[in-house]
Order: structure tokens, then C-alpha cells, then sequence
């Protein structure tokens, strides 16, 4: 497993690369990354335009797709945002968090699944491409998790409209029991700033709680790696071509049930 705090130096290194400061000593000055590191991975940018690890050194990155996914993701909150802003936003963030320990963090977030995606490729004859009647109201699952380095919460999976109230219960009946079995005390949460999540009640729930949170600002890196868990959830859920809501939450469950530890790589 790659420590936190090197894919973070990679990434920043990355950005200032793009960014055409390709100085190892003004990097070195202005972020704080041993001038070894900076100069082993602009040499790397030079030769690969990657600062992945090369075959063979460990758990292989995918450094330049998340940049990627970065960027898009705070360009389409705001997209008249600089290219020198992205990459000021992006540091400030890497630098205030870069020493953290990320052990006893719980990434939290929620997705949405479709009954009928209908992305599964199928094989057929020439001319006679096959037909899928679909309905013409789109039926969905919203689900809420969360994940650590000690384990995973349960998957809460549901079809009303989440507000405040309704996520400081999600908190309260998955996240608290959920958190005394892994850490008990010392722990914190991070959840992006979606309004519900920074309602006036759930801080309140927050704060009576006594619930550590981390910092993810607006406009800032969304880097949770629970995004990847549903990713994978998503590519296996859509195989098993779910007949009903029903069956769509047992099918989730038991995807989320089976990520091993091993693949939650924090």
C-alpha cells in the first residue's frame, strides 16, 4: 500500500508541472517535498509523463486519471475557474493534509444506482441487433456508505429524497454503531459540502456528538476514495440486470458485502 502522504507529494509535484513550474528548488520552497523527490519524479514526468510507480514498485497509481477526474470535477462546479486557481485550490489542500494520518478517517458519500442502465454489452448478428424494452420512468436507489483502513459501514440504500434530517439518521443508526465497533473514540468523518450535509441540523448533530470532521472546502479536490467502491459496485451491480427496486437493493448489498478489505485502498 502506498502511504497517503507520497501519492499526495506525486500529485502536487504533478500540478506544478502542468502549471510549467518545473523548478525542483521552487517546488522544494514552496511546498516542502525533499528536493530528491521533487527531481526522481520530474525526471520520471520527462521520460513517461506519469508519476506512476513502474512495474514492480508496489500498489500500481492511477495518479494521472485522478487529476484528471479532479480538475473536471471542480471545473464543472465552476467553470470559469483558472487553470492557476485549480492548481492553488489543489495545493493549499494536498499541503494542509499532506502529514495526516488517514488511519482513523471514515470516507463517507452517496451515489446513485439505475434500475435499468443499460450499459452491459451484448454480442449480436449483423442486422439483428437486439431490442430491450425499457420503461419510460426511470426507477433509482440512493446509498449512502462509508469506508476506513478497519472496515467498512453497512450500506444504507433508499428512494426518498435526502435532507438534513434524513442524514443525521443515516449518521445516527449506520455511522455512530458502526464507528464503536471499529475505532470507539479518536476517529473523524469526511463528507463533501453538499447542503444537507452542512444544514444547520446536521451540524448541530455533528457538534452534540462530538464528531471530528475534516475540512473539504468548496471547489477543493474531491479525492474520497470511496468513488472508487462505486465504481466497482456499479460495473458488477449492472450485470445482474435487477427486475425491480427490490432486488436492485439486495444485489447492492451483497456487492458492498463482498469488497474485500484489500481493495480499499486508503
Amino acid at each position: 500500500m502506498v502511504h497517503l502522504q507520497f501519492k499526495a507529494q506525486r500529485q502536487t509535484i504533478m500540478y506544478h508541472w502542468l502549471n510549467r513550474i518545473r523548478s525542483a528548488m521552487e517546488i522544494h520552497q514552496k511546498m516542502s517535498i525533499p528536493i530528491r523527490t521533487i527531481r526522481y519524479n520530474l525526471k520520471k514526468l520527462e521520460e513517461t509523463s506519469t508519476v506512476n510507480y513502474r512495474r514492480g514498485n508496489g500498489h500500481k497509481t492511477k495518479v494521472i486519471q485522478n487529476i484528471v477526474k479532479v480538475i473536471g470535477q471542480q471545473v464543472h462546479r465552476n467553470n470559469t475557474i483558472s487553470t492557476r486557481q485549480l492548481a492553488t485550490n489543489i495545493e493549499t489542500w494536498v499541503q494542509a493534509h499532506m502529514n495526516d494520518n488517514w488511519d482513523r478517517t471514515i470516507f463517507t458519500g452517496e451515489t446513485t444506482f439505475d434500475l435499468f442502465q443499460n450499459k452491459v454489452k451484448r454480442w449480436h448478428k449483423n442486422g439483428k441487433r437486439p431490442i430491450q424494452k425499457l420503461p419510460k420512468s426511470r426507477q433509482k436507489v440512493m446509498a449512502w456508505g462509508g469506508i476506513s483502513k478497519k472496515g467498512k459501514t453497512p450500506l444504507f440504500c433508499f428512494t426518498n429524497i435526502m435532507d438534513g434530517q434524513f442524514y443525521i439518521n443515516i449518521l445516527q443508526t449506520q455511522l455512530l454503531p458502526a464507528t464503536q465497533s471499529m475505532y470507539r473514540k479518536n476517529w473523524r468523518l469526511q463528507q463533501d459540502n453538499d447542503l444537507k450535509h452542512t444544514s444547520h441540523v446536521a451540524k448541530d448533530f455533528i457538534a452534540r456528538n462530538s464528531i471530528n470532521t475534516i475540512d473539504w472546502p468548496s471547489n477543493s479536490p474531491d479525492l474520497n476514495p470511496i468513488e472508487n467502491v462505486w465504481t466497482i459496485m456499479k460495473n458488477n451491480v449492472e450485470k445482474q440486470m435487477s427486475k425491480n427496486i427490490s432486488e436492485l437493493t439486495k444485489f447492492l448489498t451483497e456487492e458492498w458485502d463482498a469488497i474485500p478489505q484489500t481493495t480499499i485502498i486508503i
